[in-house]
């Protein structure tokens, strides 16, 4: 893990990354679609995104499936402007999918795909894949319940 060797981040984001897929025409209900498109997503994903278009330098620390989804979302990650190197592909994972439509008043429907020891590769990121000092040079942002997750094991000793 090798965050601070990259002097130029702003920011790094820790948490979910997956695949979306939603209808091509906005409005329309999955069932009604004739084509899906897929999108990177995930709450960390969403924000890393968020973050690297309004410009600021955002590596992300994640897990995805060792899958072809995952190379995928890999790809599309860094093609917004995010430093990927600290999402890695676990063996055995399928990496998350979820479908998601808006209907014509903006309101979502979502459908998660993710199955604990099968497509939950977040599940595998453990506090001590965590180096403290390297992280701590960056501003850290874990816009989802990660925190809770690495510091569960912990309290229950």
């Amino acid at each position: 893990m090798q965050p601070a060797n990259n002097p130029d981040l702003d920011v790094v984001v820790i948490g979910s990354a997956l695949v979306e897929l939603t209808p091509e025409l906005p409005g329309r209900s999955l069932e009604d679609a004739e084509r899906l498109v897929p999108m990177p997503a995930g709450s960390a994903g969403n924000f890393a995104m968020a973050l690297a278009a309004l410009g600021l330098k955002v590596g992300f620390l994640s897990r995805v499936g060792h899958d072809e989804l995952g190379r995928w979302l890999i790809k599309h990650l860094a093609r917004h402007g995010i430093d990927t190197d600290l999402i890695k592909p676990v063996a055995g994972q399928l990496t998350p999918v979820s479908f998601c439509w808006a209907d014509r008043f903006g309101q979502k429907t979502f459908y998660f795909y993710r199955v604990p020891d099968f497509s939950d590769p977040m599940a595998s990121l453990t506090p001590a894949m965590l180096d403290e000092e390297e992280l701590c040079v960056k501003p850290l942002c874990m816009p989802q319940r990660l925190p809770v997750r690495l510091a569960a094991p912990s309290v229950m000793q």
